[in-house]
């Protein structure tokens, strides 16, 4: 598996915010993207996970383009997580159900429950099941939506 951006640049209301970047990640490997607060790293991510168009260049899942991608199928190879988080007046566990939907749907069967059990347990977090999540602190909220993009079983990870 491989993601690839191949000379990707990004404008927004007219203005370039990413130029030219290129890049191949395989597998298992792990990449920090640096830099000063708005010098552009929120942007690529979200134009790796087809959230933005880039206005040149492409963004590729082994040799397909995003384009080529149905937004589900995306959905189970990249997880993103976003910087922001929404509240919602949801238990904890139907938010990291949340990540199974492009695997089974709006109903989950008992194996998206036992998934997202497994990553609510992986982020420290099991026994909140039943808490509300507009109840929790920051930092919960944030492992909370780092078990939802586990329980999506991703080939890539997105954090912002």
């Amino acid at each position: 598996m491989e993601l690839k951006a191949d000379r990707v640049d990004v404008k927004i209301s007219g203005r370039k915010i990413i130029e030219s970047v290129s890049f191949t990640l395989k597998k298992g490997e792990l990449v920090a993207l640096l830099g000063p607060n708005g010098s552009g790293k929120s942007t690529l991510l979200k134009t790796i996970f087809g959230i933005l168009k880039p206005h040149h260049g492409v963004v590729y899942i082994d040799r397909k383009t995003i384009n080529d991608f149905e937004r589900r199928d995306i959905a189970k190879l990249l997880g993103y997580l976003s910087q922001e988080i929404t509240s919602a007046n949801l238990k904890v566990l139907d938010i990291v159900l949340l990540g199974r939907v492009p695997h089974a749907g709006v109903m989950p069967t008992k194996r998206d429950v036992e998934v997202s059990l497994k990553a609510l347990k992986l982020v420290g977090m099991d026994g909140y099941e039943e808490r509300l999540f507009s109840e929790l602190s920051g930092g919960e909220k944030q492992k909370v939506m780092l078990a939802r993009i586990f329980s999506q079983e991703v080939e890539f990870l997105l954090l912002d």
